[in-house]
C-alpha cells in the first residue's frame, strides 16, 4: 500500500504591522502555515537580519501558528524575517518588514493598482522630504526598477508633505496579484527614505469548466474575481458552435460565469472551451482586458439523475394500441432502455427500443396478462435514472376506455398540493363513442392498493392532494377508475415514492452585516428547518408590512454546527489565549462576544452553520464586517420570493430611525435607471426604498430593464440614528430566476382533418433550477396578435397548468399557431410556438353555403360532445373558441336571410357551449 503525503510548506500568511519604526518597541504579530507542530516557544527560531529575536508562541496546531515579538531598534530599510522550527531546521518561511525612521514615510495616494504591463501613472504622498521640490531631487524604484519621477507637487497645509507622481515599469512578475514595493530615496541624503506598496493585477484567465448535476449549464470558474456583472453576449465571449440555440450568460459571482446552453447543445465532457476575453478585467478593473484562455470541460461533481414518468393506459382493448411516454426534466434528450420484468420475449423485443414513446399493439398481447413494462433514462453525460415500472393488460371482451394518469415526474412533496388529471379516450373499436365516462379516484399507501389503506377519494377529471397528505419516503398508488354510461369501465394506476423537502439554513440578519468589533451578537438559526415537519413562514393576512408568521414548530431534530473564521478560511482564535480556538455552542441561537476575539488586523469576520438530519445538510453563512466605533444593530430578513415578487423586512433596536434601500450589483454598486436610483423607483418598489419593509415587483417592467435572468444582486438597506454617528447595514442576495431554458415544443401533425385527426404538442429538454415544471398549451388563429407566442394576446386559448409535456387535441377548419407556456415552480415561465398548423375539412357533398355551416357545425358539436363526455375540457374550450373565431372572421354581408341568421344562430351555440364548459 502506498500512502502519499502531501509535504509541507512553511509560510508566514500574515504580518501585522507590516512596518515599524527604527527605534524599535513595537509589538509585532506574525501568523504561519505548514510548519510541524510548535510545542513550545523554544521551538521557535526567529532572526531579523540575522539577529535572534525572542518569540513568544500565541498558538499552534497541525495547520496554523502565531508567534509575536517586540522590534529590535535596527537601521531603516527593509530587514528580512526568518523563521525555523527548532527541530526541523530545513523548513523555514520568511517576509520582510519594513524598518523607516520617525517622521518619514510614503503612502500611495493614486493609481495604486495597475496592469501587470505597467506604464500607468500613479502619485506617491511622502512626508519628511521638505527639501525635495523637483524630481530631480528623489530616485524612486518598483521592486528594484527605477521608475520615472514625472512631478513633485507640496501639499498645502502639510508642512513637508509632497505628492510626487510617476510612471510604474512592468511587474517583475507574472502572477494574479504582485505586490511591488517602491522606495523613495532623497538624493541629498541616501538615510532619508520611505516605503509603500503598489499593486499589480494579471488580467483574468479561465481556470475550470464544469457542466451542473443535470447538464444545462457550464460553470466557467476564473482565477480570480473579476469587473463582470449581470449578462455577458455569449458570442463576445465563446464559441457557441456547440452550446445550442441562443444560449445565455450570466455572471452568478465576481469569478464565475453561468453558460444557460441553449436547444440543441451538442457539447460534451472532454472538450475544450476557450473564453476569448470580452474584455474583462479584474474586479478592481486595473488589469489589462482578458486575453482567450482555455479549460477542459468537466462533469459536475455530483451527477444528478433525471426523474423519469412513465405514463400510458393501463387497461386496453385488442384493437388499441398502448402508447407509454417517459417524461423527464432532463436539459438533452435522454437514451432509453425498455424492457420487460415479466415477459422474457417481449423484454428481448424491446432492447432496441430507444425513444421517449413505446407503442405497444394490443394484438402482439396475450389478453388477461399483466405485462409489467420498464424504462431507465440515461443521460448525455451517462447518469442513469431509476428503473420506472408501468402495467398493461389487454382486456377481452368490450374494449375499454383508454386512461391516463397526468403527473409530475418529480417525486411529490408534502409541502406541496399535488394535481393529479385524467386523460381519456375511447376505444378504437369502440361500439358507442358518445357514452359518458365518469372518474373515481383512490389514493392508498404502499406499492399495492388496498382498500383498507385507502387515505384519500374524489371524483371528476382531475384531484387535488392537499399538502400535508403524504409522509416523506413512503411509497403511494393512485388508482382512477373510469365507468362509461354503457357500464364499461376501465383503470389506471401510479406509483409513486414521497420525496423529502431539502432542509433550509438560515442565519436571521442577513448574508453580511455592519458590526462593531466589540459587539456582543446572538446567531440566530432559529429558522432553519425540516420543511417536511416545520413549513417555512407564511406571509401575514395583511400583506407586507412587516411581519410574518412565527415558525410554527421547533424541530429537535435538527442538529447545529457553527464555525468562525477570519481572512484566509483560518480559524477564530480567542483574544486571551490564542491557542485556543473560539468555540460556538452547537445550537440554534448562540451568543457570540466578538471582544474575546484575536481580532488585530482582521477586516471582518464569517459565520456559518451546517445545519444536518438524517444524513441531509444545508449551510448558510453571515460575513461581519467590523468597524471600529458603536453602529447600530441592523438585521435583514427576505419574507417573501417567487418569480413576479421579493419582499424584505430590515429591523433594528433603534427609535427613530431612518431606512434607506438599494439594490446593487455584486460589486455594490447600485443601479440605476433613466437617471435615479433603481430601488426608488415607484415602478420598481410599491413600497419605497425609506420604510422598514421593501418590496419589488419583478413583473414591473423597470425590474425586467434592470435585472436579468438567472442574475445575482444584492439589497442593501443602511439605518442612520441618532444615537449613532455610523449607519449600520445588512445586505440580502437576490438571484433573479433564470425562466425554463433549453428545451423544444412542436406539433404533428401539422395537417389535420377538422375534428378528425388528433394533433399532438410535444414538448422535450426543458431544464430548470426549480421543478418540477408545469405546461399550458394554447391555440389561436395564425394569422392573430398572439399567433407570435406573446402572451399578452386575448386570441390564444389556453389551457389549464398540466405536469404532462404533450397534449393531444382536435380543431375545426382553418390555419392556427400551436404555443406552448412553460412554467417552473417559482412561477417563471417561457412561451414558444411550436408550430403552425393546417386543418381542413373532409369533402361535403353541400354545395350552399348554409348547408356547408350546418354541416360543419354538426361535425363541431359531435366532436366537442365527445370531449365533454371524456372530461376533456381544455379540449372542449379550445374547439368550441376555435369555432367561434372562425365564425367571427368571416362575417357574412346583410341580405342573406337564412344564411346569416343561421350563421349567427351557430356563433350563438358555439358560445353556448363555451360558456357551459366553463
Amino acid at each position: 500500500t502506498t500512502l502519499e503525503i502531501d509535504a509541507l510548506t512553511p509560510a508566514v500568511r500574515k504580518l501585522h504591522p507590516t512596518e515599524v519604526l527604527s527605534t524599535g518597541g513595537q509589538k509585532v504579530k506574525v501568523d504561519l502555515s505548514g510548519f510541524p507542530v510548535f510545542a513550545a516557544s523554544s521551538d521557535l527560531i526567529v532572526t531579523l537580519r540575522g539577529v535572534p529575536v525572542a518569540a513568544t508562541l500565541l498558538y499552534a496546531d497541525a495547520r496554523w501558528a502565531g508567534f509575536s515579538f517586540l522590534a529590535p531598534a535596527v537601521t531603516s530599510g527593509v530587514a528580512t524575517l526568518l523563521v525555523k522550527h527548532v527541530n526541523y531546521t530545513s523548513l523555514s518561511a520568511s517576509t520582510e518588514l519594513l524598518v523607516t525612521s520617525a517622521g518619514v514615510s510614503a503612502s500611495c495616494r493614486a493609481g495604486c493598482a495597475a496592469p501587470l504591463a505597467g506604464g500607468t501613472s500613479a502619485v506617491l504622498r511622502l512626508q519628511g522630504f521638505a527639501s525635495a521640490s523637483a524630481p530631480a531631487h528623489l530616485t524612486l524604484d518598483v521592486d528594484g526598477v527605477v521608475a520615472l519621477v514625472g512631478g513633485v507637487t507640496p501639499v498645502a497645509g502639510s508642512p513637508g508633505g509632497v505628492d510626487v507622481s510617476f510612471t510604474l515599469p512592468a511587474a517583475s512578475l507574472d502572477a494574479i496579484q504582485v505586490v511591488a514595493r517602491t522606495k523613495t530615496t532623497l538624493v541629498s541624503d541616501a538615510t532619508v527614505f520611505a516605503f509603500s506598496d503598489v499593486t499589480y493585477h494579471r488580467a483574468p484567465r479561465l481556470a475550470a469548466a464544469r457542466f451542473n448535476a443535470i447538464g444545462s449549464q457550464i460553470l466557467l470558474t476564473f482565477d480570480q474575481n473579476t469587473d463582470g456583472a449581470n449578462t455577458l453576449a455569449c458570442e463576445a465571449a465563446l464559441d457557441t458552435a456547440r452550446l445550442g440555440a441562443k444560449p445565455a450568460c450570466t455572471w452568478v459571482a465576481p469569478a464565475t460565469l453561468v453558460v444557460a446552453l441553449g436547444q440543441g447543445a451538442a457539447i460534451l465532457p472532454g472538450e475544450t472551451v476557450t473564453f476569448l476575453g470580452a474584455s474583462v478585467r479584474s474586479a478592481n478593473n486595473a488589469s489589462e482586458p482578458a486575453g482567450p484562455s482555455s479549460a477542459t470541460l468537466e462533469r459536475s461533481v455530483r451527477s444528478e439523475a433525471p426523474k423519469l414518468l412513465l405514463s400510458g393506459p393501463s387497461e386496453i382493448g385488442s384493437c388499441d394500441t398502448a402508447t407509454l411516454r417517459v417524461s423527464a426534466a432532463s436539459p438533452r434528450p435522454l437514451t432509453f432502455r425498455w424492457g420487460s420484468s415479466s415477459d422474457a420475449m417481449l423484454d428481448g423485443n424491446l432492447t432496441t427500443e430507444v425513444s421517449p414513446s413505446l407503442a405497444l399493439l394490443g394484438t402482439r398481447l396475450q389478453p388477461r396478462v399483466a405485462y409489467k413494462i420498464t424504462v431507465q433514462g440515461i443521460t448525455f453525460l451517462g447518469t442513469a435514472s431509476d428503473v420506472a415500472e408501468h402495467t398493461l393488460t389487454v382486456l377481452d371482451g368490450v374494449p375499454p376506455p383508454l386512461l391516463i394518469i397526468a403527473m409530475p415526474s418529480t417525486p411529490p412533496l408534502r409541502t406541496k398540493t399535488l394535481w393529479v388529471s385524467a386523460i381519456a379516450k375511447y376505444s378504437a373499436c369502440a361500439e358507442d363513442t358518445t357514452a359518458s365516462l365518469a372518474y373515481s379516484w383512490a389514493v392508498s399507501r404502499g406499492g399495492e392498493y388496498a382498500e383498507d389503506r385507502v387515505l384519500l377519494t374524489a371524483t371528476g377529471a382531475e384531484m387535488q392532494v392537499p399538502e400535508d397528505t403524504f409522509s416523506p419516503g413512503e411509497t403511494y398508488h393512485v388508482r382512477l377508475l373510469g365507468v362509461l354510461t354503457s357500464g364499461t369501465s376501465a383503470s389506471a394506476s401510479q406509483i409513486f415514492t414521497v420525496g423529502r423537502s431539502p432542509l433550509l439554513a438560515r442565519i436571521a440578519g442577513g448574508a453580511a452585516r455592519t458590526v462593531s468589533r466589540t459587539a456582543t451578537l446572538t446567531l440566530d438559526a432559529s429558522n432553519s428547518a425540516d420543511p417536511d415537519i416545520c413549513p417555512p413562514p407564511a406571509e401575514s393576512a395583511g400583506g407586507f408590512s412587516g411581519a410574518v408568521t412565527a415558525v410554527a414548530c421547533q424541530d429537535p431534530a435538527l442538529q447545529f454546527a457553527w464555525e468562525c473564521t477570519v481572512s484566509g478560511g483560518t480559524p477564530c482564535r480567542l483574544s486571551s489565549d490564542e491557542n485556543l480556538l473560539a468555540e460556538i455552542a452547537a445550537v440554534r441561537n448562540p451568543t457570540l462576544s466578538l471582544s474575546t476575539l484575536a481580532l488585530a488586523g482582521e477586516a471582518f469576520v464569517s459565520l456559518s452553520v451546517v445545519v444536518s438530519k438524517l444524513g441531509r445538510f444545508a449551510t448558510a453563512s453571515v460575513t461581519l464586517d467590523l468597524v471600529d466605533g458603536p453602529v447600530p444593530d441592523v438585521q435583514l430578513q427576505t419574507i417573501k420570493f417567487s418569480a413576479v415578487r421579493a419582499a424584505f423586512r430590515g429591523q433594528t433596536t433603534e427609535p427613530n430611525a431612518t431606512f434607506s434601500w438599494d439594490v446593487t450589483s455584486l460589486a455594490g454598486v447600485p443601479l440605476v435607471l433613466e437617471g435615479g436610483f433603481l430601488a426608488s423607483l415607484r415602478a420598481f418598489s410599491p413600497t419605497g426604498a425609506v420604510k422598514a419593509t421593501f418590496v419589488i415587483n419583478l413583473a414591473s417592467l423597470a425590474a425586467r430593464a434592470s435585472l436579468t435572468p438567472g442574475g445575482t444582486y444584492r439589497i442593501r438597506l443602511s439605518v442612520a440614528s441618532q444615537t449613532y454617528t455610523g449607519s449600520g447595514t445588512a445586505v440580502a442576495e437576490l438571484h433573479v430566476p433564470l425562466p425554463p431554458n433549453g428545451g423544444s415544443c412542436d406539433a404533428s401533425p401539422l395537417s389535420a382533418q377538422a375534428f378528425v385527426t388528433d394533433i399532438t404538442a410535444s414538448c422535450e429538454s426543458w431544464a430548470s433550477e426549480n421543478l418540477p415544471l408545469e405546461f399550458s398549451y394554447g391555440v389561436a388563429p395564425a394569422s392573430s396578435p398572439g399567433g407570435d407566442g406573446n402572451t399578452t394576446a386575448v386570441q390564444v386559448a389556453w389551457t389549464p397548468v398540466t405536469y404532462l409535456p404533450s397534449y393531444s387535441f382536435s380543431l375545426p377548419a382553418g390555419t392556427f399557431a400551436a404555443l406552448v407556456r412553460i412554467t417552473d415552480a417559482l412561477g417563471a415561465s417561457v412561451e414558444v410556438n411550436a408550430s403552425t398548423l393546417t386543418v381542413w375539412d373532409a369533402p361535403t357533398n353541400e354545395t350552399g353555403q348554409e348547408e356547408q355551416d350546418l354541416a360543419a357545425y354538426a361535425l363541431a358539436a359531435g366532436a366537442v360532445g365527445r370531449m365533454q363526455n371524456l372530461g376533456q375540457i381544455s379540449q372542449v374550450l379550445q374547439a368550441s373558441k376555435a369555432v367561434v373565431d372562425a365564425f367571427a372572421a368571416t362575417p357574412l354581408p346583410r341580405g342573406r336571410g337564412v344564411v346569416a341568421s343561421s350563421r349567427n344562430l351557430l356563433a350563438s351555440s358555439s358560445r353556448s357551449l363555451l360558456a357551459s364548459s366553463s
